[in-house]
Parts: C-alpha cells; structure tokens; sequence
C-alpha cells in the first residue's frame, strides 16, 4: 500500500474475469478514485480492459445491495436469519433435506471465498444433494471428458502462449479470447492481442475454428468458418488422419491401449476428408493446410470454448480434442501442453470408473447423471415444478438469463416457499427473490486464487452498511440450523476472515508465501510425466470411452438448412453479467448479428427490427450488419433480459452425460418486423 497525494493506494487483481489482471486502486477515505494496471504485475504488465475500469463506478454503484430484506422490506440481519432457519426446518420436516438447493453461479466462480468451499459446506450439511452450479450450463463437457479420459474430472491441460517450452502451434475451437480473456485451458490470459502478437513474432501458428471471423481469427494465420456444430467432425478427421501418418507412436504404443486405437481407426472410417468438408462447409485444401500444419509442428495446443461446449456434440469434440492432443504426444510432455501440479499423487488413488461417475441424478429427471457431486442446473425447474425443492439459495447467479426457457424459469422461480439470493447488486433475481442478502463486494472482500498462479488479493474496505462476506453469512445461517461450518476450529460471531481463510488453506505449506506475494502471486509447477506417472489408471490413457464412440454417427448428420443461432462475447460483459457501457457509436444492448448477403436475401438492413422463432419461442430485436459471420449463422449474446436467448432454447432435451442443454447451432428462422427509417431511428 502507497500514499498518493491525499489518497492511498492498494493492489489487488480484478475479479471481472478469470484473466486477475493486477490493479492498483487509489482510495481517499472510503472513495475509491480511480484504478490502474498494474504495471509490476507479471502476467497482465499494466494491462487492464474496460470491465476492470469500471470498479470506481461499480463500488459506489446506486444498485448496491446494503441491507437483508424480506419480501422486499429492509429487516435486522438476526430477523431475517431466524426467518430463513424457521423456514429451512419446516421444510426439511415435511420434506426432506432435498427440499432445500444451492445454484452457484459466475459471480461465486471469480471468488474463493464465495465459490463453492462455503455453499458446498452449507447445503451438505443439511443433508440435501440439491447443489447445482454453472458449469452444466456452460463448460460440463470439459469436465465430463476429462473424466473419461484420466479418471478425474479436474484435470486440464494449459497453454502459456509465452512459455518457450509450450507447442508452437495453437488450434483455439469456438474459442475468443481477446474478448473472454481466457479459458479452462489458457488461464490468465490478460492483454491477449499483445499476447498473441507476441507468440506469432516468436514463429507460434495460429489457427482459429470458428463460424465468426473473431477479434481472435483477426489475429491468426488461419481461420476456418465452419459451419456451427461441425467442429467435433473436423477433430475427428484429424485423428483419423494422424493415426495413418504423423502421430507419436511411441505414446501411443506407452500410453494407449492398443484395443483402444484399433477401435478409433474402425469408428472414424467415414470421416474421410470428402465427407467432413462437405459437412463443415469448408475448402478441403484447407483442411488439408491444418492436417499439414499439426504433421509439421508435431506438438501443437488446443482450445476450445463455449462455441463448442454450447453444442449439441460438445462432449464428443471435447473428447476429441483430447484424442488429438494425446496421439500427437502434446500432453503432458515437453513442448507440449503441461498440467498443474496443484494436489499430491495420493489424491489420484481412485479414478472414476471408464464411462465415468454415473450418480443419480434429480428424482424428476432420472436419466441425468450427477457431476462431481453437482446436479445439472437445467433439472432445477423440474425439481420445483415436482415439489421436491421448495428453497433455492442463488449464489452469484442470474438463472433467468442462464437457463433454457426462461419464461418457464421465472414461472418455477415464483413458486418455490422460499427463494434466497445472496448478491452484490440489484438484478433481475433480486426483484424474484423472498429473502435478499448482501454480500461484500470484490473491495471489501479476500479472495485467493490457485490456477496457474497462487494469488491473494486483501480487502481494500471493510464491508460497508449491512454487507456481510459470504462466509459469514452461510456460517450464520449454519449456526442458526445448528451446524458449524468451521470444524470446530473457528467461532463465526468472532473469527476474522483472514482466520477463515488461514483454515481453509491450512494445509498448503507455502500458504505464508502466498501472503507475502500477494497479487503478483507465486506461480504453479508445470513439470512433465507426472500425469503419466500417478493420474491416468496404469500410466494408460483412456482414449476410446465406448460411451462417446458409439455417438460418433450422430456426428455426421446433416444439419437442416435454417439459420443456426450461435452466441457470441462482449468485451465488457462476463456471462449474463454486464459491467462497462459500450463506447459511442456501439449498440450498448443485445443485438442480432447477421451478414450482409443473408440480410439482403430477407429485406433487412441494420436497424431493422426483426423476430427469431425457434421451436421453442420467440424474441424480438435489432439487426446489426456483422461480415464477420459466415453465410447461414445469426450471433445473439447470451446473458441479457431485455433480449434473452433462453427465451430461444429448450430444456428437454439435456446430454445425459454432462446436463447440458444445446446453446448454440439452433435452427432459427428469421423475418422482419419493422423497417427502421433515417426517420424512425
């Protein structure tokens, strides 16, 4: 902490994304008066984008939350505390436990202390296995393929575009992050343009697959415009090549079961280079050009994001990826894509079975299957609509805007006896809610993070009015049930939350190190073999999950020939939360993108109000001109009420082996309402 002039200054990272750009923030008294990058950090350099910017303004933001109410009515913390206790025991008596859920969304996700540690530790303890979380409706596909292939949900390789031992050749699959800043496997990807200009300047070759010409293609050497869910054929043409010529045959002989190659060799026969060209809609030169590039490269990284996990084949691309990067020798290997050594080999003792963790799922959707002990969220509305939860407690979360049918969401949301949202700020849940708690925000809270780097950020504030830190509040909701989240160990009426947080990382022994780092953080081990050696069963990969083999003829199946809606990033949006306006000139709400030839083939211009029906529903919006999709796709932004693509999409059909509902290449049809003139606009 500095002085500057009249004010102080503090460093901590940003919590806007998962990027954790480093900040300085210059307070006077409990003004916060501005923010910059940090300019010492090691990862982000000064770097800060548009959403880190805003934290003056979201600090001090009029739509705060500062006091618990009830049904809308300010009330003590103990009154409304007691209420939620009497509720919770009457339900739990004529229910069950599982009458009582926990739905853990992105705003928890950028926190360490109100992710899942807390909310896990309070729903458990009342006995229910109603806890659900975001990832089923965002990123399930990685975990549940990771899982079948190592025997452990968790695991993920990464990318360090700027480590000189990392692959050469990057394949990023429905993935931008110039915008998104980063993924499951490219952590802390601040400042990504000078990043990947960087990586190119040092002879890294870049290909990006994408129906959308993206601010990251822009960047690339080469870009595939795929037509929307065809990403799973293009990766299983790869492997059927590679598996001919140019595969590490020495992994695969050490580190596959021959069973499993011969059963991929037989299974991606009709993905010949004729058939997936036709169905992704691409030159086969140049799918030729990839096949050549990854022969040359040898070790090369992929990416994907949720232009692929969104889909209705994202469990089988996600599985595939795995398959390319394994029979190319690029995991977990030097000069390939390496794994973070965070846990001992001890914690590896138990992998899951071959066709992975099938626990029951909810009792109004039996054929889903359960998650790393997470339910898929999509089921919730069944469960209310079944009576079999009467109370939801919403972390971080905005299920209106996340979910599938969103008008059937709200109807369940206005059901259940007792809906608890624990936020920062005034939004849509908020206004459905029985019970509102607030919580501290990003600068008056302690987070810690362990991805690729161990960081803690300290509080800049303490909580101001009624703003409780979460776990303090799901402590006190504890106590009050008679429970004790704390292990005995702490008194939540009297610990600090350093305190909290010294016991929840107990066990790491550079724990003071961490402290002591602070925001420049202490970086993870990225050594190779040890995945080799003590996470995948019999030092072999489980390459070929007959579960997922047996999908691959729905792969090829032609797609009708509608208009398929895929979703698109915002630079100063994260998920369903918006946190920077849009500069002069840039539409600042949700708008539906569509090429020049298609919008002339229907008579709308941009401006023009038009409406998409699906199957499912329909919504009304504004066209904007965008060349840089592809003929045939329309591009919506998930997350915003006023135009909700949840209105658009259908919860009945979830993949039973991830929860997760189709989210994008959804067949739309597209007419015009009302021609905007230079008159009317």
């Amino acid at each position: 902490m500095s002085d500057q002039a009249d004010g102080r200054t503090q460093k901590i990272v940003c919590r806007m994304c998962l990027a954790l750009c480093g900040m300085d923030v210059t307070i006077q008294g409990d003004q916060v008066i501005s923010v910059t990058g940090d300019k010492d950090h090691p990862t982000s350099h000064g770097y800060l984008c548009p959403k880190g910017r805003t934290y003056p303004a979201q600090h001090h933001s009029p739509l705060r939350l500062s006091d618990p109410t009830i049904g809308g009515s300010k009330v003590s913390w103990s009154t409304c505390l007691q209420d939620i206790s009497e509720q919770i025991r009457s339900l739990v008596d004529s229910g069950g436990p599982d009458q009582v859920g926990f739905y853990i969304g992105t705003g928890a996700a950028t926190s360490d202390a109100t992710g899942r540690v807390f909310a896990t530790k309070l729903i458990r303890s009342l006995g229910s296995k109603q806890l659900y979380s975001a990832a089923s409706v965002d990123i399930a596909p990685l975990y549940r393929a990771g899982e079948l292939v190592t025997g452990f949900a968790g695991v993920f390789p990464s990318w360090d575009p700027e480590c000189a031992d990392d692959p050469t050749l990057a394949i990023l699959i429905g993935f931008n992050p110039v915008v998104s800043h980063g993924y499951l496997n490219v952590p802390h990807f601040t400042d990504p343009v000078r990043r990947m200009r960087a990586y190119k300047a040092r002879g890294g070759e870049v290909w990006v697959i994408d129906p959308r010409r993206s601010e990251t293609a822009t960047l690339a050497h080469h870009h595939l415009a795929v037509r929307p869910g065809t990403d799973a054929a293009v990766l299983a043409w790869l492997v059927r090549e590679l598996l001919v010529d140019g595969a590490d045959f020495q992994e695969i002989e050490s580190a596959c079961r021959p069973d499993d190659i011969e059963l991929l060799r037989s299974a991606l026969s009709t993905f010949d280079l004729q058939t997936v060209a036709a169905l992704a809609d691409v030159p086969a030169q140049d799918l030729l050009m990839l096949l050549s590039a990854v022969r040359t490269h040898r070790r090369i990284a992929v990416a994907s994001g949720t232009g692929v996990s969104f889909g209705r084949h994202g469990i089988v691309a996600e599985w595939l990826k795995w398959v390319l990067l394994i029979i190319t020798g690029s995991l977990d290997r030097p000069g390939g894509m390496k794994f973070v050594q965070s846990l001992p080999p001890t914690a590896f003792a138990n992998p899951l079975p071959p066709n992975g963790a099938q626990e029951p799922g909810p009792e109004s959707r039996p054929e889903l299957f359960s998650l790393f002990g997470e339910r898929p969220s999509a089921a919730i509305v069944d469960e209310i609509e079944s009576g079999n939860l009467g109370c939801l407690f919403i972390g971080g979360g905005r299920p209106l805007t996340a979910f599938p049918n969103s008008e059937r969401v709200r109807r369940a949301m206005k059901r259940l006896k007792m809906c608890v949202v624990v936020d920062c700020f005034e939004n849509e849940m908020t206004e459905l809610a029985t019970h509102v708690l607030p919580a501290a925000w990003h600068l008056e809270r302690r987070d810690m993070f362990f991805i690729n780097r161990q960081i803690d950020s300290p509080p800049v504030f303490e909580p101001l009015a009624e703003r409780k830190p979460t776990w303090w509040i799901y402590g006190q909701i504890a106590k009050y049930l008679g429970h004790d989240l704390f292990d005995g160990v702490l008194d939540v009426d009297r610990c600090t939350e350093l305190d909290v947080f010294r016991q929840m990382h107990a066990a790491r022994p550079d724990l003071e190190e961490i402290f002591r780092a602070g925001t420049h953080g202490v970086p993870m081990a990225r050594p190779t073999g040890w995945v080799h050696d003590y996470v995948i069963p019999d030092g072999r990969w489980r390459i070929a999950p007959s579960t997922l083999v047996e999908r691959l003829p729905e792969v090829l199946r032609r797609p009708d020939s509608a208009f398929r809606l895929v979703p698109n990033r915002r630079l100063r949006n994260t998920n369903a939360v918006r946190f920077a306006t849009e500069p002069e000139g840039v539409a600042s709400g949700p708008v539906i993108d569509i090429n020049s030839i298609d919008a002339n083939a229907i008579g709308v211009c941009g401006g023009d109000e038009v409406r998409l029906t699906t199957a499912n529903g329909q919504i009304e919006g504004a066209v904007r001109i965008d060349e840089r999709l592809r003929q045939g796709v329309i591009a919506l932004t998930h997350g915003y009420s006023e135009l909700n693509v949840g209105s658009l999409t259908d919860e009945s059909e979830l993949d039973p082996m991830t929860g997760q509902p189709q989210m994008t290449d959804i067949p739309v049809q597209i007419t015009r309402v009302r021609r905007v003139t230079r008159e009317s606009a």
